[in-house]
């Protein structure tokens, strides 16, 4: 590898890995283990009020990321990877905390990184309720 291209390799991969969402977890409940569920099958709910039927909270969510670069798209992808990893089947979203005005200015004049969190609730239905299910029942709603 040329010296130029591990000098320009550096900064891109710095840049990539501020580029994360981190998102750590505490167990809630019973513990009880389940199997893991792929992040595709994890369902996204506005609210608790919005969960068809009962459930079991798995964990409580801590979602943290870059707001310069990070999406809350982005960061819900990734709670539902995790929150499938924990066995749960779906998430209950909560509200984005998001810096304040002065913080952004600070963070452009000092050069700082500024972070975007929330916390959000994996959760285990009870009951078959696939993502094919649930869009039927959001289509015979309508």
């Amino acid at each position: 590898m040329s010296r130029k291209f591990r000098f320009l390799a550096i900064p891109a991969a710095l840049m990539m890995m501020s580029a994360c969402v981190s998102v750590s977890a505490s167990r809630l409940g019973a513990g009880t283990v389940y199997p893991e569920v792929a992040k595709g099958q994890v369902l996204v709910y506005q609210s608790e009020a919005d969960v068809p039927g009962d459930y079991e909270k798995v964990a409580l969510l801590y979602v943290s990321g870059d707001a310069n670069s990070i999406s809350q798209r982005q960061m819900i992808e990734a709670a539902r990877k995790k929150a499938g990893r924990l066995g749960a089947n779906a998430i209950v979203l909560a509200e984005f905390e998001d810096p304040k005005f002065a913080t952004r200015v600070a963070s452009v004049i000092f050069d700082v990184p500024i972070e975007r969190r929330t916390q959000m609730l994996a959760i285990r239905t009870r009951g078959p309720l696939s993502a094919e299910s649930m869009e039927a029942r959001h289509q015979s709603q309508r």
